[in-house]
C-alpha cells in the first residue's frame, strides 16, 4: 500500500519554519533575510519550540541552527520528551547546535557583536536556514537600547547577505519591563515580534506584528499548550484578531578570542 507524501511537508520544505502545530502557514513560514523576536516566559514552551524547529528541519532544504550559551547535552535531554528523534537528527547533521561562551555579555562588551557574527559566519550556515538565537537579551544587549540597535543592525546585515531567517528568543522577565520596552523599540522594523505569556489557566501567543512568506499579516492571538503526545501547538478555533484581544564540533577562533566556545559532537549523547 503506497503512502502519499504529506503535502504540507512538500510545500514547507524549502522555507524556514516556525514549527508550532496548527499555526497558520502565513505565520509559520518565515522569510530568509529577516529578523524575528519571540519573548517567552515559560521554560517548557521555550524548549518545546526550539526542539520542534530543529526537528522540523529534517524535512527542510537547510538544517535549523540553535545558538545558545546553555549546555547542548542538557538541552537535548530536556527536548527528548518533545522530539525523541532530535538526537539522531543532530548526529546526521539535519539540525545543529552552536554554543557561545557562557560569559557572552562580558565578551561582547570587550570584542563587540560584530565579532560574534563573524564567528557565526565561520560556521558556514546554509542559506534559507532558520537560526534561533537563545538568551537573546544578552546577545542583543537589551539593557542598553543604543547597544541593542547597533547589534540588531549587524545581525540584519548578516541575515540579508546569507539569506537566513533569524529568530531571537528572549526569556521575558516580569520584573524587568525595560528590556521589553527595548525589544519593542529595536524590533519595530523587524519582520516580526511575538509574545508568549503563561497565565494561571492558559498560555497565549500574541503576534504583535508579523511578516511571513505570504506577506504582512494583521497578527493574531492563539491559545497554546503541550499536547499529551508532547507536541507544542495552538488550539484550533481560538484565533482572535490582535485588535480584539549538531551534531557539529565548533572550534574557537585561532586568535583565542572567539565568542563561539568549543563544543563536543552530540552524536554520542545517551550512550
Amino acid at each position: 500500500m503506497s503512502v502519499e507524501p504529506d503535502p504540507r511537508v512538500t510545500r514547507l520544505k524549502a522555507k524556514p519554519i516556525l514549527a508550532i502545530d496548527g499555526l497558520p502557514a502565513e505565520l509559520a513560514e518565515l522569510v530568509p533575510g529577516m529578523l524575528y523576536a519571540i519573548m517567552v516566559d515559560t521554560q517548557a514552551i521555550r524548549v518545546a519550540l526550539v526542539a520542534q524547529c530543529l526537528s522540523a528541519s529534517a524535512h527542510a532544504a537547510s538544517p535549523s541552527v540553535l545558538v545558545t550559551g546553555h549546555d547542548p547535552q542538557a538541552f537535548v535531554k530536556k527536548a527528548q520528551s518533545f522530539t525523541p528523534h532530535l538526537e539522531k537528527q543532530l548526529a546526521k547533521g539535519t539540525a545543529r547546535i552552536l554554543r557561545f561562551e557562557a560569559d557572552i555579555s562580558r565578551r561582547l562588551l570587550r570584542f563587540g557583536s560584530a565579532k560574534l557574527v563573524q564567528d557565526l559566519k565561520a560556521q558556514e550556515i546554509r542559506p534559507n536556514s532558520l537560526v534561533i538565537i537563545d538568551q537573546a537579551s544578552k546577545v542583543l544587549g537589551l539593557s542598553d537600547p543604543a547597544t541593542a540597535a547597533v547589534t540588531a543592525q549587524i545581525f540584519q546585515s548578516w541575515a540579508e547577505r546569507s539569506k537566513l531567517a533569524i529568530v531571537f528568543l528572549v526569556q521575558s522577565d516580569r520584573d524587568n519591563p525595560r528590556e521589553y520596552a527595548s525589544l519593542k523599540t529595536v524590533s519595530e522594523h523587524w519582520a516580526g515580534l511575538a509574545v508568549v505569556k503563561a497565565g494561571s489557566t492558559r498560555t497565549a501567543m500574541t503576534f504583535k506584528h508579523w511578516f511571513g512568506s505570504h506577506g504582512i499579516t494583521s497578527g493574531g492571538r492563539f491559545l497554546m499548550g503541550i499536547s499529551t503526545t508532547g507536541q507544542l501547538g495552538v488550539a484550533l478555533g481560538v484565533e482572535q484578531s490582535i485588535n480584539e484581544a549538531s551534531s557539529t564540533t565548533i572550534s574557537a577562533s585561532q586568535d583565542g578570542h572567539g565568542l563561539i566556545a568549543t563544543s563536543h559532537s552530540l552524536a554520542g549523547l545517551g550512550e
